[in-house]
């Protein structure tokens, strides 16, 4: 493949920029003036040729990495020019059976693989840039969203398979060209799948990244199911972009279809841009509609925080005060049960005594019957006893 490249690169240089508008024609015009002129100093160059034939020869032996990355940069213009010519001419939804699809996958295959690390294995006979897509998924959630249907596809066994049908879905919703450049600005990920010398590691990537972006104004539909993808060649065909020596050189007479060629293509262009801002202002309706509701609902929960603080507020203030309450009633208690303490202790000391001064009474009455004390002395203990009692039963009313 490497070699098949190297081939075509003297032929690619001088023919990849030009267009089918008229300051392209202009263009045409002075490089087949220069032409001429270099057919006029044929005599003078014939010394000169082995010297820069040499000196080409020692550059792609020197730098052949360098002349791999060039050719597939020539290759990737002309194949995506060819891609939206033929897309605008035939103004209809491309599928599988379109030739210059076919062969922008198979370009963009051999730009994806260019400079990839690792080994082949047993089971697949060729690398694949599968690894590099699902890396993807770490910093994008739709890169995830894409990389999970992939694997979910029925029929497709191998890595290689699975990033041809990744190509196809991603072309499908038009962000080859947005994946593509997140492949470019994740260093991380270059790091771990490619090689230095790499394209993606390189300026041509930049440039495929900015043609990839016209591809958003095709629309495909695709099959990605089955053992087609496992199985399908890689191979370029050249044919396509060389008839007659030369592609870009355009008889004159068909000179007068361009502008209703450019003038169809610019009413596409200008149909799919109203569209895509239609569906993009709807978009920002959308999304404004739900910042409103966001801004509603979160002004409502701050007022709900705010009320929320104020009830936590008052119940930490009344529940402070119910402690504080509760704290008083629990002095009082205690203040009145040692008052009960120091009541009851002196009804039991005046118990005591009572039963004493009874006991007392008693033997004083015995005494007074036996004779051994005279009448005055037992009417004065009675009266005593009597007095003592009284006060005693004073004390122990409430």
């Amino acid at each position: 493949m490497a070699a098949s490249i190297k081939d075509i690169s003297g032929v690619v240089e001088n023919q990849v920029d030009v267009t089918e508008s008229e300051g392209d024609i202009v263009l045409v015009q002075e490089i087949r003036t220069s032409d001429a002129v270099r057919e006029e100093s044929k005599p003078q160059e014939k010394n000169d040729r082995p010297k820069n034939a040499k000196r080409r020869d020692d550059s792609v032996i020197k730098n052949p990495v360098l002349v791999e990355r060039t050719n597939l940069l020539n290759v990737a213009k002309l194949c995506i020019k060819t891609l939206i010519e033929s897309a605008l001419e035939e103004a209809r939804t491309l599928g599988d059976d379109h030739v210059p699809l076919q062969q922008f996958f198979v370009v963009m295959e051999h730009v994806l693989n260019h400079g990839l690390k690792g080994k082949k294995t047993f089971l697949e006979k060729k690398r694949s840039f599968w690894g590099a897509c699902e890396s993807l998924e770490k910093g994008s959630p739709e890169a995830a969203e894409i990389t999970d249907s992939v694997r979910n596809l029925p029929g497709v066994k191998t890595s290689l398979g699975r990033g041809r049908a990744w190509l196809r879905l991603a072309l499908m919703q038009k962000k080859l060209s947005d994946y593509f450049r997140m492949m470019m600005d994740s260093k991380e990920l270059l790091s771990e799948h490619y090689e230095p010398s790499a394209l993606l590691r390189e300026e041509e990537a930049h440039v495929i990244a900015g043609l990839l972006v016209g591809l958003n104004v095709i629309d495909c539909n695709l099959c990605v199911k089955g053992d087609d993808l496992d199985n399908a060649p890689s191979v370029i065909d050249f044919s396509l972009y060389f008839k007659e020596g030369n592609y870009l050189d355009k008889p004159e007479n068909g000179s007068a279809s361009n502008p209703s060629i450019n003038l169809a293509a610019v009413l596409d262009q200008k149909n799919y841009l109203e569209e895509h801002n239609r569906h993009l202002t709807s978009q920002v309706q959308v999304l404004q509609a739900r910042i409103k509701n966001l801004e509603e609902g979160n002004r409502s929960m701050k007022e709900e925080l705010a009320k929320a603080n104020n009830d936590i507020i008052s119940l930490q203030t009344e529940n402070q005060q119910l402690r504080n309450e509760n704290l008083n009633i629990h002095e009082t208690v205690e203040k009145k049960l040692k008052e009960i303490e120091q009541e009851l202790e002196l009804q039991k000391t005046l118990k005591t005594e009572m039963e004493m001064a009874m006991q007392l009474m008693e033997k004083d009455i015995q005494r007074s019957r036996t004779g051994h004390i005279s009448p005055k002395t037992a009417g004065r203990l009675k009266t005593s006893t009597w007095v003592s009692t009284v006060k005693c039963r004073r004390q122990l009313r409430p």
